[in-house]
């Protein structure tokens, strides 16, 4: 399979390359050139700015089974892309978030969840308020794609190359110091995945032609905050105790939801067909970068 992969050079994109590569297939890289520049030099890559619309359009001149898209954030730059890509491709694969769920008033979600409103067109810095909303709108732009369309939301990414310093904050924390202050409400959910198995699920529904949306996390029975804490004590062999914290003392908690529960069900997420490997070779890995 030929594969276009916007993208393709920072942590998920990374990975699903070097999956899609391993696997046999042709792939393409289109970014600015700009991020981990020398990585994967015998891959034939066009540099080009996605928002820039004139650029774009005569930035392609061959043709591939499938865009995989990995750093789409704004719909601006789904239809930039769609215009400029229609007839080149059939089969479109979007990273989307789990972030564009609604989870105020639900105990879980699945594909077909409330969603968040899109911001009005103009509005195109990211943030913690616009994150969820603006993926939605880029979804909703792939309705008029003349092709496939599959759409994955991950959740929580974990593992190596991340630079979103969030799982790696932990393994950090509990390897370095005797004493870590963590959340104190030790049996909210959690749910993650590790992106080599983000990749492979992801390639999984190009090679298998599937189409529509997919939840991209795991596990299926979601742990407790404080289990994947001690976990990441044991994996790393580490004397650390962990001391339970109010929220308003810790600086920094990646992965803490707050205490009401109100937001839990994004830790509780369906995604049937994801398959995890062992959090404990995903701690190892990381353990190997910090």
């Amino acid at each position: 399979m030929k594969i276009l992969v916007l993208g393709g050079t920072k942590f998920v994109g990374r990975h699903f390359v070097e999956t899609a590569l391993a696997a046999g297939h042709e792939v393409t890289i289109v970014n600015r050139g700009q991020t981990n520049a020398d990585l994967f030099p015998s891959l034939p890559k066009i540099h080009v700015d996605r928002l820039d619309e004139a650029a774009m359009q005569g930035a392609f001149d061959s043709s591939w089974d499938a865009v995989a898209d990995m750093n789409g954030y704004v719909p601006r730059a789904i239809q930039i892309a769609m215009d400029a890509l229609t007839g080149k491709a059939h089969h479109y694969l979007f990273v989307s978030t789990i972030s564009v769920y609604d989870p105020l008033g639900q105990t879980t979600l699945d594909v077909n969840s409330p969603k968040l409103p899109v911001p009005p067109p103009e509005v195109e810095t990211i943030d913690a308020d616009t994150y969820g909303g603006l993926k939605v709108g880029c979804e909703n732009k792939l309705d008029a794609w003349m092709g496939d369309v599959t759409i994955v939301r991950p959740g929580m990414v974990i593992g190596p190359y991340d630079h979103t310093d969030r799982f790696h904050h932990w393994v950090r924390k509990i390897a370095t110091f005797p004493d870590v202050l963590v959340p104190e409400r030790s049996s909210q959910p959690v749910q993650f995945i590790d992106g080599r198995d983000l990749a492979q699920f992801m390639l999984s529904k190009l090679e298998s032609r599937e189409t529509g949306a997919f939840n991209g996390v795991g596990p299926a029975k979601p742990m407790m905050l404080g289990d994947m804490l001690e976990e990441i004590v044991r994996a790393g062999s580490s004397p650390c105790q962990l001391i339970q914290t109010p929220a308003d003392q810790l600086e920094k908690a990646p992965f803490m939801l707050p205490k009401d529960g109100s937001m839990d069900a994004m830790f509780r997420v369906s995604a049937p067909g994801v398959t995890l490997r062992p959090l404990a070779d995903t701690i190892s890995d990381v353990l190997l970068e910090i």
